[in-house]
């Protein structure tokens, strides 16, 4: 997933299921060895009151756990999961660089451990998009994959704001942005046709044992 489009990565997995499923167990296994799962994080921040009411996609959803934990708290809360594999009913199989949704219709748009193809730019590109203006932009990834200054000034470009930005020991880093006037889809688009996205976020690479 890490060196295939979006689009291509979705095709694959709705003709491979199986191999959807198999990915995820493998990274049950890994999330064992973790200090904390950024996700965990992210359910306890969007549980507080302040914010009530608001609409959050988590993108790159993988079993849909923060949709599941945040409507067992509240179960009036509006919260979509997406993601390119589907195990588990309340699940939608969608490329989440092309979301089904109305523009500036969210509030929180949150990628934990989940820009991972080769077109994340897109992906950040359709979650600025998709946010109303001041929404919140929550990512979490690997540290290894980027240079924090670098990333951090690219969301800016593309038209977030930096709010908050923290580090799991040294295995991840967890960010919180926010939405700022200015910046549209079609001025986000012409600076991710001229930047280099290997030099914001690397792909993971994983030894053999």
């Amino acid at each position: 997933m890490y060196t295939t489009h979006s689009k291509e990565s979705l095709d694959y997995f709705k003709e491979n299921s199986d191999s959807f499923v198999d990915y995820h167990d493998g990274f049950k296994n890994q999330v064992k060895k973790w200090p904390k799962n950024p996700v965990d994080i992210f359910i306890t921040e969007l549980k507080k009151p302040k914010y009530n009411g608001m609409v959050i996609a988590d993108l790159g959803c993988g079993e849909g756990k923060l949709e599941l934990e945040i409507k067992k708290h509240d179960e009036t809360r509006v919260v979509h999961s997406y993601d390119i594999g589907k195990i588990a009913p309340h699940v939608h199989q969608v490329d989440i660089a092309n979301l089904p949704l109305e523009k500036e219709s969210l509030d929180v748009a949150v990628f934990s451990l989940s820009l991972m193809s080769t077109n994340f730019l897109d992906m950040l590109i359709e979650a600025n998009n998709k946010l109303k203006e001041g929404g919140l932009l929550f990512v979490a990834e690997v540290s290894s994959r980027l240079d924090i200054k670098k990333f951090v000034m690219l969301l800016g470009l593309m038209g977030f704001v930096k709010r908050k930005v923290g580090q799991i020991e040294t295995y991840f880093y967890i960010m919180i942005f926010e939405k700022q006037k200015g910046v549209s889809r079609k001025q986000a688009k012409k600076l991710a046709k001229r930047v280099d996205p290997s030099e914001y976020l690397t792909p993971c690479r994983y030894k053999k044992r």
